[in-house]
């Protein structure tokens, strides 16, 4: 059933790649299929501005972090291999290098407990 459904949240680190321009038509191709999934951006920001590192190293020359919230896996899953985005990724791969998390809200179980 969706009322059971957890969300899931994706993490994305942006490096950009030297003298290369962001395409404008990638938030075309990539807005719809992540409203239809669901997608809310929870926060995040430019390093140093909107986030910040508290322990450890972001890979080298990253410069935005977001955070953002879908209605499931499935659904993140559905937005990630659809065909607009998969058309988007090939736009952004060209003036951008990208790390991506995904976790699925589970409130049942603490971090590093998994007996719980």
């Amino acid at each position: 059933m969706a009322s059971k459904e957890k969300p899931a949240y994706l993490i994305a680190c942006m490096t950009r790649i030297e003298g290369k321009e962001p395409d404008p038509n990638y938030l075309k191709l990539a807005t719809r299929p992540a409203i239809k999934a669901g997608n809310k951006l929870i926060g995040g920001g430019y390093i140093g501005e909107g986030a910040q590192v508290l322990e450890g190293a972001l890979p080298e020359g990253a410069e935005l972090i977001l955070l953002e919230r879908f209605r499931s896996m499935d659904s993140l899953q559905e937005f990630w291999y659809s065909q607009e985005y998969q058309k988007a990724i090939q736009l952004r791969m060209k003036s951008s290098k990208m790390h991506f998390v995904i976790a699925v809200e589970n409130a049942d179980k603490q971090a590093g407990n998994k007996s719980s």
